[in-house]
């Protein structure tokens, strides 16, 4: 299960995609979801082309390379491993 951890006003300088086009940053989150090299992506919720930039790095990676911009706000993915073999009391 993946979750987002949201910074204000940051975004992350290592990009692997071209920016996306999306509506709002629920679909942004969607389209690092379905991208399996995607770890964080920032959206920019004052434009409305090319506002979702998909990251192969996050902050735990790579946190020299997170730096404030205008407007960008950086979404991180936050991974939940489940393993059936290990028992929590």
């Amino acid at each position: 299960m993946a979750r987002v951890l949201g910074l204000l006003q940051l975004f992350l300088i290592l990009l692997f995609a071209i920016a996306n086009s999306f509506r709002n940053w629920q679909e942004c989150f969607n389209g690092c979801l379905n991208n399996c090299q995607c770890l964080s992506f920032n959206f920019n919720e004052g434009n409305t082309t090319e506002n979702c930039e998909l990251n192969d790095a996050n902050t735990k990676l790579a946190p020299e390379a997170l730096k404030e911009k205008e407007e960008f706000v950086y979404y991180e993915l936050v991974t939940t491993y489940y393993d059936k073999n290990v028992r929590i009391f």
